[in-house]
């Protein structure tokens, strides 16, 4: 016996993309953009999944724009490609929408000179703040250190004078681009 069967293999398509900006955006602009990249021949069905618990944030375009609710957290998006052969493809990536505000507050510094030259003076790094407050107290309670430019460290000086080695409060104040205010108190140890 002798069959004749004719076998059609179809393309599948590849599901690829990326985001501009680069899988990271803050809260004070949750928005973006889905680049698709996508190999596929033949009309193709599109369909994104933008990875929050509402059923509706989802799309059908191939190229979507898409502001997240204004919240925190680490999204999973995923594109499924689905061609006219009924063939189909899906990519993941992770997107994170970050807080409006980032602050690093070094724990310790070393002001003369013993340790790394990154530690001489106490040096607060924020991102998208657009007011800054610190107060800087030794533990009898007074101030030795005050100001209101980020870019301004305390040396571990007050008045000219060297302050002794110990433990040192700090509390600092920012308002994000957004105007909400943020309160961080914490201790600081200078090393001598």
């Amino acid at each position: 016996y002798a069959f004749d069967k004719l076998i059609v293999v179809n393309p599948t398509p590849e599901a690829a993309f990326s985001t501009v900006p680069d899988y990271f955006v803050s809260v004070l602009d949750p928005t973006f953009k889905f680049v698709n990249e996508s190999k596929s021949q033949g009309n193709t069905s599109y369909f994104w999944n933008f990875g929050t618990t509402n059923i509706n944030h989802s799309s059908s375009i191939r190229s979507p724009i898409f502001t997240y609710p204004s919240d925190t957290g680490k999204f999973m998006v995923s594109l499924k490609v689905t061609n006219e052969f009924g063939c189909s493809s899906t990519a993941f990536k992770y997107v994170n929408i970050g807080p409006d505000i980032n602050i690093y507050i070094p724990n310790a510094f070393t002001p003369d000179l013993k340790g790394p030259e990154q530690n001489v003076v106490f040096n607060v790094i924020a991102v998208n703040h657009k007011d800054f407050d610190i107060v800087i107290i030794n533990r009898w309670g007074e101030e030795v250190f005050h100001s209101n430019d980020i870019n301004e460290g305390w040396d571990g000086t007050l008045a000219g004078n060297n302050c002794l080695p110990g433990v040192y409060v700090y509390q600092i104040k920012l308002t994000s681009k957004t105007g909400k205010t943020y309160r961080y108190n914490g201790t600081v140890n200078l090393i001598r």
